[in-house]
């Protein structure tokens, strides 16, 4: 068997080992495992072991059993159990080049890797209330904006672009930050609750300008929260179920994307189309994400001063940045979802149907993410990544040519399926680059390159709406679409580790 063990000086050193024996610490602590999981967190439970050092004795029995051929239960679950002088250290996994873990495919079914880390549960609450909220307001921000306030097309796209640039910068300085000072978790929380307080103030304004300062505001929040989020979902999973993990809290996202829109139809119905209550409500959401913000902990290691990372694109590993670039051209075809509510409306949807294709967007999303992500974990991310983009493409060419309102139904179905498959999964993809001591800076950097792409997606799709119609954004779409599905497949061939 290939084991992992501690030398005197408490480095990792790799040997062959001819037995079922795995060497915690020379002479004080064996694995009888089948097989053996490791994670790269500090606390670890590995099914299907048994424990034996030499003051253990009562498990001398499982040991004999093992020696015999015989195996533990399959349910049994031990945590490792290290005295002072042998504590377990995190263990790295090495990823195989189509961006699966080199464990055998028993392993990565095991009873561990399907069991979702706490932290991650916590984050998933998070992001179903306050996705709950921001898909309250989203369907009927643009159309507040331009059809209670008379604002055109365009400064809707400079708002959305505006708020994408300023999350964009704070999504790579709040990255490096909690790589910095070791610490994550108030940066989340600063983030997720000044976007929850934010949102209900739109149902005391009047003027377009109150209206795009605040939506400045919620966006900081957003700058704050997403790095560090990202990262600390990282920092507690492992290779094998990072995919799952991932998928898991886009799914909760989405959820409550789809939910948002469904009790925004439901106050509109109630109050006959009052936009301002929907706003004021948001704030119930809002505030019930706050106990699960407090679950969060951060877990990982201190670092010492001259492993922590440094601001820049030079001090990023190579094949992150050549990624990026594939990420970055998709992003820059992804312009806000607000434009899609407003072709919907172009064809002359009405305004209570409208949050209803939001639920149906969100919806699909929601149900596909986590077995999107799943999926990643078998078969390599950038497999997904692929279709996700070449389905893009294909359905913004639908909505530049529908020719009624009916079609925008199966249009967001599919737009559904393309957040499933390609935000988690290039998310996981970009974390397989990217050593654990910079996860927090790399991902800042990969965020707030989407964030600047999304920026002049939004500000050029406003004004190809305005001077050419609401059919070219959608060609223009899906032709940048369609070069980055060629630069991914370019850039992140099999040869390339993730």
């Amino acid at each position: 068997a290939y084991a992992e063990t501690t030398g005197p000086a408490g480095d990792w050193d790799h040997q062959a080992v001819p037995t079922h024996f795995l060497t915690l610490a020379p002479g004080e602590g064996f694995f009888c495992a089948t097989p053996l999981v490791v994670g790269d967190y500090q606390e670890l439970r590995i099914p299907k072991v048994c424990l034996l050092s030499k003051s253990w004795m009562w498990l001398l029995t499982k040991m004999l059993s093992a020696l015999l051929g015989e195996r533990p239960p399959q349910s049994e679950s031990i945590k490792i159990l290290c005295n002072k002088r042998s504590r377990a250290r995190p263990m790295p996994i090495a990823p195989e080049p189509d961006g699966r873990s080199h464990m055998s495919g028993s392993s990565q079914s095991s009873e561990a890797d399907q069991i979702l880390h706490p932290i991650v549960k916590a984050a998933g609450l998070v992001s179903f209330f306050t996705d709950f909220s921001t898909q309250m307001v989203g369907p009927l921000l643009p159309l507040f904006l331009t059809s209670v306030l008379g604002a055109p097309v365009w400064v809707y796209g400079l708002m959305e672009g505006v708020g994408a640039g300023i999350a964009g910068v704070l999504k790579v300085f709040a990255g490096w930050l909690s790589d910095r000072l070791g610490h994550r978790k108030w940066l989340i929380f600063f983030g997720y609750t000044l976007s929850n307080l934010t949102k209900p103030a739109f149902a005391f304004t009047g003027a377009l300008g109150s209206v795009f300062a605040l939506r400045q505001v919620e966006r900081v929040g957003k700058g704050f929260r997403t790095s560090p989020r990202d990262a600390l979902l990282a920092d507690v999973t492992t290779p094998a179920n990072r995919g799952r993990s991932f998928g898991f809290r886009r799914a909760m996202d989405e959820l409550g994307a789809a939910v948002g829109p469904l009790a925004a139809t439901a106050v509109l119905w109630w109050s006959h189309d009052r936009i301002r209550m929907v706003f004021a409500l948001t704030l119930i959401p809002g505030l019930a994400a706050v106990p699960f913000l407090l679950r969060l902990r951060d877990n990982r290691p201190r670092i010492a001063a001259e492993e922590r990372p440094r601001l820049g694109l030079r001090n990023l590993p190579r094949p992150f940045r050549q990624f990026m670039l594939a990420a970055g051209l998709l992003a820059l075809a992804t312009f806000s979802q607000g434009f899609l509510v407003l072709r919907a409306r172009a064809l002359g949807m009405p305004i209570l149907l409208i949050p209803l294709t939001y639920f149906v967007m969100n919806g699909v999303a929601s149900a596909l993410s986590m077995p999107s992500g799943r999926l990643g974990d078998h078969i390599g991310h950038r497999s997904l990544l692929l279709g996700g983009f070449a389905l893009l493409a294909l359905i913004y060419v639908g909505f530049a040519v529908a020719p009624t309102s009916v079609w925008i139904w199966p249009l967001m179905a599919l737009y559904g399926i393309v957040i499933a498959l390609v935000d988690g999964n290039q998310k996981v993809y970009a974390t397989g680059l990217l050593p654990a001591t910079a996860r927090g800076t790399g991902l800042g950097t990969f965020n707030a390159l989407l964030g600047f792409a999304e920026l002049m997606a939004s500000l050029g799709g406003g004004v190809l709406w305005e001077v050419m119609g609401s059919q070219f954004p959608f060609f223009i779409g899906s032709m940048v679409a369609a070069i980055a599905f060629v630069a991914l497949w370019l850039v992140t061939g099999p040869s390339i580790p993730v």
